[in-house]
């Protein structure tokens, strides 16, 4: 390594920089986790209340990736512990947990059973997109039966949206607006919701 131009070493400040990470282009992150709620806080330095590590790097560059053009970060765990018998993605973390990083920067939830996009989701999708995506039916401790529940409140989301978009769509054009208003973008807009519901739906 003496004198290797192609080799460089920094302090943590400099190869940690979130802004530094972001000029990297498609910069893909991948951090590990001790435990994860369905709201997509990430605990990585503690189990429970007691210490487990020190602080680490994972939100600059989960934050960095993020920023990076063409770039993502992935949080990759097994789903389980003590040989499937605990499972380490819990409805909410233990008090006194400490959080390595908050939900708004959790972007793609990889586990042994598949693999979640939490990304501009809300509370509620997160959670679904979790149960669903991430672990399944064949999780040892969650089971067929939370998977099944939450199947169902996603089917009835989508219903809900469906319906709300209907209504709108009807609304516009018993106003005489017919599928395109003054400017053309509301109702372009509604149509463009209920095809995504469709999507989704198939």
């Amino acid at each position: 390594l003496d004198r290797n131009p192609a080799i460089a070493f920094h302090p943590s400040d400099y190869v940690n920089d979130h802004i530094r990470i972001a000029k990297q282009h498609k910069m893909v992150a991948i951090n590990g986790a001790l435990q994860i709620d369905l709201t997509g806080q990430v605990c990585s330095d503690s189990v429970g209340p007691m210490f487990y590590s020190g602080i680490g790097d994972q939100v600059d560059f989960l934050r960095g990736s993020s920023m990076s053009k063409g770039g993502f970060s992935i949080i990759a765990l097994p789903s389980t512990a003590a040989g499937g018998k605990v499972s380490r993605i819990v409805p909410r973390l233990e008090e006194g947990t400490m959080i390595t990083t908050p939900r708004n920067d959790t972007h793609f939830l990889v586990t042994e059973f598949g693999a979640a996009n939490l990304k501009g989701k809300s509370t509620r999708e997160r959670a679904l997109a979790i149960q669903i995506e991430a672990l399944g039916p064949r999780h040892p401790v969650v089971g067929s039966s939370l998977y099944s529940l939450a199947r169902l409140e996603t089917d009835s989301v989508r219903a809900l949206r469906n319906r709300i978009a209907s209504l709108r769509l009807s609304r516009l054009r018993d106003m005489g607006l017919g599928s395109v208003d003054a400017d053309g973008r509301e109702a372009r807009s509604i149509e463009g919701e209920r095809k995504e519901v469709r999507a989704v739906g198939a």
